[in-house]
């Protein structure tokens, strides 16, 4: 009986700490800084993409490259003539990302990996601004992050969180 019980505390650790491993949580949120006119965005095409990063804000040049591609890439492909002209500029207010080493050691709890930054839709002649938000991603991929690129994945949701809000259905 004393060796099952045993047995027993044995499975029960191995259990919680496979789930610590394990366990993921993701968030990205949107949060508009001005008025958001949906018809008005929607009429533009986005000409140029700007990828600023703040002082200190923990962003590399490899993670302002990984952004701006996964913008670019969910971009709308082809706009008619129709459309306004529009630049988007992205400014990083903070990035800060775990380590495969120890996300792999210690899986979820290394901490989230963090890309907040603030958008804005201008006008490509007149420079005024259509509209603009922030986005926060916060990721915790737990241990399977150990087999991805944690700059690149939160990149491509931000990217998506980004091209969803101006010009997808939400």
């Amino acid at each position: 009986e004393l060796a099952m019980h045993k047995s027993l505390g044995r499975t029960s650790v191995s259990a919680i700490l496979v789930i610590g491993f394990m366990l993921s949580g993701c968030s990205t949120s949107v949060h508009l800084t001005r008025d958001f006119d949906k018809k008005a965005v929607q009429s533009t095409s986005i000409k140029e993409v700007t990828i600023r990063a703040k002082h200190l804000s923990g962003a590399t040049r490899r993670v302002l490259s990984n952004l701006k591609g996964a913008i670019l890439a969910r971009l709308p492909k082809a706009a008619p003539s129709s459309k306004s002209p529009a630049n988007l500029d992205v400014l990083v207010t903070r990035a800060n990302f775990s380590n495969s080493t120890s996300r792999l050691l210690i899986g979820a709890f290394s901490g989230m990996d963090r890309l907040h930054v603030s958008v804005t839709l201008k006008d490509a002649n007149s420079n005024k601004i259509i509209t603009s938000f922030n986005v926060n991603g916060d990721y915790n991929p737990g241990g399977l992050g150990t087999f991805a690129t944690p700059e690149k994945y939160t990149a491509n949701n931000v990217a998506d969180a980004i091209v969803n809000k101006l010009y997808g259905t939400d």
